[in-house]
């Protein structure tokens, strides 16, 4: 696609040409030569990072090191272990368990979730310099992807950033072709004494992906009948997803309060009398998801209900909440309050259209957080939050968590914690109501109870992650692709494992996770998953390049994966294909010359080497082995 390539290359020139006009202008204003390694701080926040009135010490940097070039695809850089389809853009699911509370109406969602820009994974930006990032990525077939960053102080105290994603990719097999585009636009400005403090994002995702239903006959594949593996026919032949969601986040921080001087002592100066901080946030979100299929008949679906000639299956959602809250800190030293508490209360209107059913949903949510400072290093937190009303009355969720770090410093992050989390959660809106042209049910599940105790050690690079899980009433799809709710308890225990190792110029990077399910008739997990990343890293002319040559290894164990059923976009229990304890191996080359990160990688090295059964997903084959070529080019000055 010639398209992508362009747009590549008109950003690379839009942030060279940025970079270049700062140049100039700094050649006319000493005060940057005058303390430059200031001049090029590019800081970058979460939101969370400015509940703290001195927020640029909760900054992280943008990350510019050639390590981990080579994971392009932005998700397996968040989490190796996903189960996957051959091609970007599809749906994937983590494959190492989670149980958060999840506000969503459509629980699918989060088979989609970390390819989105939106408010929850927003990142805003303190620069002294535009900077920006072009990364480009070609891979077999066409497949191509394009992220572009783009962030610039536009007077003092006021950022704004330009985050664009793109992925266009025909697919290894019929029916696979994904063209999808993910915007966000961030700002946030602060009061020179940081009093008043706002920041607002707008965002649009948009994915269009074909669906072919996996495999006609595995066997094609597996023996390997067919090397070219367009010709291998697939269950569906005109069905294909499209979502979309759009939005927009704004949120302003004031400290209240007065200045008082006493009158009866000339010397003094006005103290500020403090009353607290208000906060307000306003989140306006639609949500779209549409399947078609031309051929309903074809044979793969259990019903056809509305329509022989067409499937056209919506769902739409239209939410808007608002959030006031109100803390004790104080505006002078809230870093050295030895309590802060804060209140808040969220008002949440949704709009929820369906085939058979549109309905309006108002919930009103009370919430609270304390946290408690017992020592220097030694911190308490509690939160929690309550539906009042609506379809997610009686809901809660109550978090406490206490850590002791190991020093006093605030950038050291070495510490020992234990987090309790336990929360009651009504089930996602169209798990119990949905009708389309091939599923119709209506449900009335109880409310999910999940109880998590974790241990978290991190110490000198090692990351210990110990959870234990009770989950009561689990919600799944069952061998027929529909929900079921599981009314016995479930356990689940999870230990994962980070550690680096460097010797010299050689440097390995695991991560290993090991967890059991009492009931793996309903939770299927794999037991064991490990990733290895091992590589040389070496500066070669004088340093005038870096480069990195290493392997990366991603291991599965057995067990019996989820299908997957395009038409709800869900991931659905079977019982007839167990996946082989199988690693994916990768060969990669990283190279740094100045500002500009280059990879070139073999995708999948022991692709056929080991059998032709290496499946994450039933009827869906990984990808076979494959080169791939990516740059990453970064501009500031």
């Amino acid at each position: 696609m010639l398209k992508v390539k362009r747009i590549f290359l008109l950003l690379v020139f839009f942030g060279a040409l940025c970079a270049g006009q700062n140049s100039f202008a700094q050649l006319k204003d000493t005060s940057l030569l005058k303390n430059n390694t200031d001049s090029l701080k590019l800081y970058k926040f979460d939101e969370t990072a400015f509940n703290n009135k001195n927020f640029l010490k909760f900054h992280k940097f943008i990350d510019t090191s050639l390590t981990g070039t080579q994971k392009y695809q932005l998700l397996n850089d968040i989490n190796p272990f996903i189960a996957k389809f051959s091609n970007s853009g599809l749906a994937y699911r983590d494959l190492d368990f989670k149980a958060d509370y999840n506000f969503d109406f459509v629980s699918s969602r989060q088979y989609y979730k970390n390819y989105f820009r939106f408010n929850e994974n927003a990142q805003y930006y303190n620069v002294s310099v535009p900077f920006s990032d072009a990364f480009f990525c070609r891979g077999p077939l066409r497949e191509q992807i394009l992220n572009f960053l783009f962030t610039r102080k536009i007077k003092n105290n006021f950022n704004i950033s330009v985050n664009y994603k793109l992925i266009y990719s025909p697919g290894t097999y019929l029916r696979q072709k994904t063209n999808e585009s993910f915007f966000i636009l961030t700002s946030n400005y602060h009061t020179k004494n940081k009093k008043y403090v706002v920041l607002g994002n707008y965002f649009f995702n948009k994915l269009k992906t074909q669906e072919n239903g996996g495999l006609t006959n595995d066997s094609s594949f597996t023996e390997n009948l067919e090397s070219r593996r367009q010709l291998i026919e697939t269950n569906l032949t005109n069905a294909e997803n499209q979502i979309k969601e759009s939005g927009f986040y704004i949120k302003q921080f004031y400290f209240l309060g007065f200045h008082h001087k006493n009158e009866k002592d000339t010397t003094s100066k006005h103290t500020f009398i403090g009353l607290g901080r208000i906060s307000h946030s306003i989140l306006f979100k639609n949500q779209s998801y549409i399947y078609l299929d031309n051929n309903p008949t074809s044979g793969f679906y259990p019903l056809v209900l509305l329509s022989n000639t067409l499937t056209y299956d919506s769902i739409h959602t239209n939410t808007i909440e608002n959030t006031i809250s109100w803390s004790n800190a104080e505006f002078e030293n809230s870093e050295q309050q030895p309590f802060l508490i804060s209140f808040g209360l969220r008002h949440k209107f949704s709009k929820l259209y369906s085939y058979l059913l549109d309905t309006s949903l108002v919930s009103i949510i009370p919430e609270c957080k304390m946290e408690g400072r017992i020592s220097k290093t030694t911190n308490i937190k509690l939160s929690g939050f309550y539906f009042a009303n609506g379809y997610n009355k009686s809901d809660f969720s109550l978090t406490g968590v206490i850590y002791q770090k190991f020093k006093k410093d605030f950038y050291n992050n070495d510490k020992i914690g234990i987090r309790q989390d336990y929360f009651c959660q009504s089930p996602a809106w169209f798990d119990n109501n949905y009708s389309s042209n091939h599923f119709i049910w209506d449900y009335s599940f109880k409310q999910t109870l999940t109880n998590k105790t974790s241990v978290i050690l991190n110490y000198k690079k090692l990351d210990v992650f110990l959870n234990f899980y009770g989950i009561k009433n689990y919600i799944y799809y069952d061998d027929y692709a529909r929900p079921k709710q599981f009314l016995d308890n479930i356990a689940v225990v999870q230990l994962e494992l980070n550690k680096n190792f460097k010797l010299k110029n050689w440097n390995i990077d695991n991560k290993i996770v090991y967890q059991k399910a009492n009931n793996s008739d309903v939770l299927r997990l794999p037991d064991l998953m490990s990733n290895h990343v091992m590589y040389f890293e070496h500066p070669l002319f004088k340093n005038a390049l870096t480069a990195q040559l290493g392997f990366e290894v991603t291991f599965f164990s057995s067990y019996y994966p989820l299908n997957y059923m395009p038409a709800t976009r869900e991931f659905y229990l079977q019982n007839n294909y167990k996946s082989d304890n199988y690693p994916y191996i990768d060969f990669f080359v990283n190279a740094k010359i100045k500002r500009a990160r280059l990879y070139l990688k073999i995708d999948h090295l022991n692709s056929g080497f080991m059998g032709y059964n290496y499946f994450l997903i039933p009827h869906y084959p990984m990808s076979d082995r494959g080169l791939k070529f990516g740059i990453s080019w970064i501009f500031y000055n």
